[in-house]
C-alpha cells in the first residue's frame, strides 16, 4: 500500500502539499507571516518588514531596538552609529 509522505496528503499515487498557511496549522508570530514552502517542510515564518526575528518565536520592532542601542551606546550595524 502506497503512502504520502509527512507533510502531503493523497492515496499514495497522487499527493498534494499541505499548505498549512491555509488550514491555520501554521505557528507563525503576530507580526510574520506564513510561507507554504511545498515541500514535507511545511512552511516558513517571516517578520513582517518593519521587525526582526525567527518569524516563529518572535518579531521584535526594529525602531525600537535601534532606539534602545541608541541610548544604551551600542553600535548598531547600518545606521552609521
Amino acid at each position: 500500500m502506497c503512502m504520502c509522505s509527512e507533510g502531503y496528503v493523497g492515496d499514495g499515487r497522487s499527493c498534494t502539499d499541505v499548505d498549512e498557511c491555509a488550514t491555520g496549522a501554521s505557528q507563525c508570530n503576530e507580526n510574520a507571516r506564513c510561507i507554504n514552502t511545498n515541500s514535507g517542510e511545511g512552511y516558513t515564518c517571516v517578520c513582517d518588514a518593519l521587525y526582526t526575528g525567527d518569524g516563529k518565536l518572535q518579531c521584535r520592532d526594529r525602531a525600537q531596538l535601534v532606539m534602545y542601542a541608541y541610548e544604551s551606546g551600542v553600535a548598531v550595524p547600518g545606521t552609521g552609529r
